[in-house]
């Protein structure tokens, strides 16, 4: 498994806004999506694309979509899942475990 160090500035504006010692559960949550939503985009940039032709509001139109299966799947952490990150819990082993079998 490659693993890839992000060091966008957005993101670590992110974390360390987590890290905040008052921060609300409905804060923390919302952070933890949008660096989920910045680690996709970082994890899928260099998705390979084809050019298809459909049809669009002005009649047929080319344009760039990712080529092959489209199913992708991210490990995300276990923010927001109610596991507390100290001890290994079933729902992290399943997803882990899920995200293994992705090829």
């Amino acid at each position: 498994m490659k693993i890839v160090e992000v060091k966008h500035p957005l993101v670590k504006h992110k974390l360390g806004l987590m890290r905040e010692n008052d921060i609300s559960t409905k804060r923390f949550r919302e952070l933890a999506s949008e660096v989920g939503s910045l680690l996709t985009y970082e994890a899928t940039a260099d998705l390979e694309t084809e050019k298809v032709t459909i049809e669009g509001w002005n009649g047929p139109v080319e344009i760039d979509q990712i080529k092959g299966k489209k199913n992708y799947r991210c490990a995300d952490s276990a923010c927001g899942s109610g596991h507390d990150g100290r001890r290994s819990g079933k729902r992290t082993e399943r997803a882990y475990q899920r995200s293994r079998d992705v090829p």
